[in-house]
């Protein structure tokens, strides 16, 4: 024959009332009671202290800012020193004349170096300066007889 099973005997529940009612968030977390109060400071987050690293990125930032700032003023002066050149090499300017264009402020570098140029380029106040190229040449013997004679007499 099948044996059955002895029942366990079932503890029976507590009832409603005899527990205690646990509150509702609603009823826990009022208004009032998230709020902080006025007499009292907000509670500080508890974490590390970054002050050292916020100090040690202060200093970093204030490095690469003087940086910055002398790699600025060189690349100015090489803008300065290529526009100088660019200048000097399109009107043909020795090296004296270069020179003079560094001292000329930068908006009349062009202008100055056009000036350089004209000068430095200007013909001779007197005469032609040597052989003239523009002079027709005859070589004909006829022609260069007439010449001599004309010099020679002054005709």
């Amino acid at each position: 024959m099948a044996e059955t099973p002895e029942e366990t005997p079932t503890p029976e529940a507590p009832k409603a009332e005899e527990t205690p009612k646990a509150p509702t968030p609603a009823e826990v977390f009022t208004p009032e009671a998230v709020k902080p109060k006025k007499d009292e400071p907000a509670p500080e987050a508890a974490g590390p202290d970054h002050s050292a690293d916020i100090a040690a990125m202060k200093a970093q930032i204030e490095e690469l800012t003087a940086a910055n700032a002398a790699s600025a003023k060189e690349k100015a002066e090489l803008e300065r020193t290529l526009m100088e050149g660019a200048a000097a090499d399109k009107y043909s300017l020795g090296d004296e004349a270069r020179e003079l264009l560094k001292d000329v402020p930068s908006e009349k570098v062009e202008e100055t170096a056009k000036r350089l140029a004209a000068l430095a380029q200007s013909e001779p106040l007197y005469g032609k300066g040597g052989l003239d190229p523009t002079t027709p040449r005859e070589d004909s013997p006829e022609d260069m007889a007439a010449r001599i004679i004309a010099a020679r007499y002054s005709f």
